[in-house]
């Protein structure tokens, strides 16, 4: 008996980790209800390699959902990497808070080709390392990486959405 319980142990010890914490609050359940076949990115629908990466710099996150404050209220928006996987499609969709509601924008529409992970990023000074305009940025912003290839930050200032390419 103590074998068994040793070597359940051990088996528990050594599996790799592949849940992570994406369950959504009813708001984001709802929508997510109602846009099927769209699916929020799960840490299992990462490459090994990218979940490697993903649990080393982002351990306990979901890498399919940021919770960010995009107007530096109370008030959590959702940052949400969707996959129809009927079509090999994935596209970044926010669904910002306002008046006790949640309000969907598209920042990168249907795309078919490689995983992209959604994190969120805290306020602070950023730059776009194509054009070399910095900003500083007063709330939280919404990162959509490619993993270790390329990054854009979405932040949202004077009532829209904008964009810094920041990695490449």
């Amino acid at each position: 008996m103590m074998r068994v319980a040793l070597a359940a142990v051990l088996i528990l010890a050594v599996a790799p980790a592949v849940a992570a914490p994406c369950t959504p609050p009813a708001l984001v359940v709802a929508y997510l209800q109602s846009h099927r076949p769209w699916a929020m990115l799960d840490i299992g629908d990462l490459s090994s390699d990218d979940r490697t990466l993903w649990q080393q710099y982002h351990k306990g996150a979901c890498p399919g959902m940021a919770r960010v404050a995009l107007d530096g209220g109370k008030e959590n928006s959702f940052a949400l990497a969707l996959l129809d996987k009927n079509k090999n499609l994935e596209e970044l969709v926010v669904l910002k808070a306002g008046a006790g509601k949640l309000r969907e924008f598209v920042l990168d529409k249907p795309f078919a080709g490689s995983t992209v992970v959604v994190w969120r990023a805290p306020p602070g000074p950023s730059a776009d390392i194509l054009t070399g305009r910095k900003v500083r940025i007063a709330n939280d912003s919404i990162i959509w990486e490619k993993m270790e290839s390329a990054a854009q930050q979405f932040y949202f200032a004077n009532g829209r959405f904008h964009m810094l390419q920041t990695s490449d």
